[in-house]
């Protein structure tokens, strides 16, 4: 074994390169795709039927967006009629109407989406960063358990494998629905 920096066998400079290359770096997301289904949901209620099935609230990247679907999901679930209007009464009932950004907010979102032909396409994408996001999560677990010199070979072997299964499956369920 060749001799390392500080003498333990362990060379620094890896984990010191692998937490730049993290540190720069954004989660996978797409924040403007985020938004034309928000948006396109609130220009025609109907789409929501196909969105409801793609997507949950947490695979939003944006804590905002999170909200906003949630209470959008909700009023759906309820057999209500939604456009910002009762969305934003909604909110505020809820407490989440600032939280949100409010009126700039919710005016960005109705701005930024011309027509809702493009929102389950755009649901498509949030669901694919989501994934993305997942795995990095689960890989992330996986080197802190590696690292923790705990497990056995096998033991780590089969924590990443339950958690990517876990996520596959999650994804079939979702497209399957």
């Amino acid at each position: 074994m060749a001799a390392h920096p500080n003498g333990n066998g362990h060379d620094p400079r890896h984990a010191e390169t692998a937490a730049a290359l993290a540190s720069d770096r954004l989660p996978p997301q797409n924040l403007e795709a985020e938004q034309g289904v928000i948006g396109g949901i609130l220009l025609d209620n109907d789409v929501l039927h196909d969105v409801a099935l793609i997507l949950r609230p947490e695979d939003f990247y944006r804590d905002s967006h999170q909200i906003l679907f949630k209470a959008i999901r909700d009023l759906y679930d309820l057999g209500k009629p939604i456009d910002a209007i009762i969305l934003s009464e909604e909110l505020k009932r809820r407490g989440e109407y600032e939280a949100i950004g409010g009126d700039e907010t919710l005016g960005l979102i109705l701005n930024s989406v011309p027509h809702a032909a493009n929102t389950k396409y755009h649901a498509g994408i949030v669901r694919e960063k989501s994934i993305g996001r997942q795995i990095l999560e689960g890989a992330n677990e996986i080197v802190r358990e590696v690292y923790s010199n705990n497990l056995t070979g096998d033991e780590l072997l089969e924590g990443a494998e339950r958690r990517i299964f876990a996520i596959a499956e999650d994804k079939g369920v979702w497209r399957n629905r």
